[in-house]
């Protein structure tokens, strides 16, 4: 399917103050099939969202978190228009210096289908949350 990725539009990411990394909060109606380089996580704070990820739909309902890998093609759909997520797209070179062939990896992540691993998630969505805390209190300079 990567070949597939040209017939869509690619989403080019504007980082949030020069940092590698862009975090905000939004409600989702339609987001037509796109793909972009960067690794996406939304966590879902309220209501329903279908998310159709390369070659799966998932429905996420509040609390579900899924990760998109780089450059898969996805869309999203609001099936329920007063839901509100938490989006985070990071740029994957940021990591080289740890692992130096991270642009080829790819990420399984998500409750909606791993339901074994529910504390897990608990644990990882906490530190979303405070990391979007401390990413929208920062002072200048951060």
């Amino acid at each position: 399917m990567r070949e597939m990725k040209y017939l869509y539009k690619k989403e080019l990411i504007k980082y949030t103050d020069n940092l590698s990394i862009k975090m905000y909060v939004c409600r989702i109606e339609t987001v037509p099939l796109h793909w972009h380089q960067e690794l996406e996580i939304i966590m879902l704070v309220k209501g329903d969202l279908q998310v159709h990820a390369e070659t799966h739909d998932y429905c996420m309902q509040k609390g579900d978190l899924i990760l998109i890998n780089t450059n898969n093609v996805h869309s999203f759909t609001g099936t329920d228009y007063q839901n509100l997520a938490v989006i985070i797209q990071m740029d994957m070179n940021m990591f080289q210096n740890l692992h130096p062939q991270i642009e080829k990896m790819e990420f399984i992540c998500n409750s909606v289908t791993d339901l074994k691993s529910l504390d897990k998630y608990a644990t990882l969505k906490s530190f979303l949350i405070n990391i979007l805390r401390v990413f929208h209190t920062k002072e200048t300079g951060f």
